[in-house]
């Protein structure tokens, strides 16, 4: 039977972390390279897909992140109202995908933004800036929080006093197709 000292202890230990340290290396790199491809396959189904949820002939409704969902509801109601929306969600603002985004509203004629943060630097005004440097003109409206502190509430309860529900996004591009 053999002895272990101290040393012979340390040795053994030091030959099974690098054992296992070379496993799990080569496991996360398999599985970072499998992510990256799948990655790059993702990215181009859904530039093929170019992100546009609804079509619609009278408003661009562009939104990101959880206002998606928003903006296919409210785009419901204005359905039940004879208002034709294209959906569209940008799912990256940096890159932003502006062709998708501006051959829907050459097509419309106005677009309508909902991002759940400040306006100022947002989403929207990143495609208001880009509309004026291409000199287009339509109507738009912007949907974000003004520059002010947020209190804290229920998620439900900031929705509703920022005007957050589909009812409210919907009345507030009826108005603004009126107008």
């Amino acid at each position: 039977m053999y002895e272990y000292t101290p040393n012979s202890i340390k040795t053994i230990i030091r030959q099974l972390k690098g054992e296992i340290e070379s496993k799990l290396t080569y496991t996360f790199e398999d599985k970072l390279k499998a992510a990256i491809e799948n990655k790059q396959l993702m990215a181009e189904k859904i530039d093929r897909i170019k992100n546009r949820i609804s079509k619609g002939e009278n408003i661009t409704i562009v939104a990101e992140g959880q206002s998606v969902c928003l903006a296919i509801k409210s785009a419901e109601l204005l359905e039940k109202k004879g208002i034709q929306a294209e959906v569209i969600d940008v799912r990256t603002i940096k890159p932003m995908d502006y062709d998708t985004v501006f051959e829907s509203v050459l097509k419309t004629g106005a677009i309508f933004s909902i991002e759940e943060n400040m306006k100022r630097g947002g989403m929207g005004e990143m495609i208001a800036s880009e509309l004026r440097l291409r000199d287009i003109d339509v109507k738009m409206q912007i949907k974000a929080i003004d520059d002010e502190y947020i209190t804290h509430a229920s998620i439900s309860d900031l929705n509703e006093k920022y005007g957050y529900t589909p009812e409210q996004i919907a009345l507030d591009i009826e108005r603004m197709l009126k107008s």
